[in-house]
């Protein structure tokens, strides 16, 4: 255990950035490249010998592991199943996955930025997963009991800007469907459009309207 601990710590300085490694199925877990990112490698390599049933899938773990400790992370299977470059942001830059294995061998090359390894999942660890879960709870209950909320605050509005609401659309409780919000809300909107200026000229220009095509003049 404690020889499994100390190469976790190996990081090493190199022309190309601080380098370490974990292998194959290391990048299935989230601590092994958390740990080495923490101890300051920028690029992590990942050697792997992946069978041709799980080739277009165990790459992608690269993915979460790159984003999580933004980090490049470099996997070459020398079974040439599949052999991938991810960024720190979890694009794959470049790819070979040929599933059964190339026998011709694969070479895959690109250029890739070193990462920084600032990214909260190294700091908080696993308790990044759990803070997301119970905000994700927090948010599930705060919903309902907002719009519950909302609508008794807009009841109210309704029974003091346009008290015929309730009796008119016999609905007096607090938790009357929402149609009834709406219905108030028209109700309102003629009040305020008769009261207007421009909601009294509609108002005699229909007036006068009818009586030219019912003959009021007349009488």
């Amino acid at each position: 255990m404690s020889v499994f601990a100390d190469t976790l710590r190996s990081v090493y300085d190199t022309p190309l950035g601080r380098l370490g490694t974990i292998i194959c199925y290391d990048l299935d877990f989230t601590g092994t490249a958390r740990r080495i990112t923490r101890n300051g490698a920028q690029l992590i390599l990942v050697p792997s010998h992946d069978w041709p049933e799980i080739a277009t899938k165990h790459y992608t773990h690269l993915v979460f592991r790159a984003v999580e400790n933004r980090v490049s992370l470099v996997k070459a299977d020398n079974s040439g199943n599949d052999s991938v470059i991810v960024d720190p942001y979890g694009r794959i830059i470049a790819a070979a996955v040929t599933p059964g294995g190339d026998k011709t061998g694969q070479a895959v090359i690109a250029d890739v930025p070193l990462g920084t390894g600032d990214a909260l999942a190294v700091r908080l660890g696993d308790w990044t997963g759990w803070l997301a879960l119970a905000g994700m709870a927090f948010f599930i209950v705060y919903d309902p009991v907002t719009k519950a909320r909302d609508k008794r605050k807009r009841w109210q509005s309704c029974r003091t800007t346009a008290r015929s609401c309730p009796t008119t659309l016999g609905h007096p409780e607090p938790d009357a469907p929402f149609d009834i919000y709406r219905d108030c809300d028209k109700i309102k909107a003629q009040r305020e459009s008769i009261a207007s200026p421009v909601g009294r000229q509609q108002l005699i220009f229909a007036l006068l309207t009818i009586c030219s095509l019912t003959g009021c003049e007349q009488e």
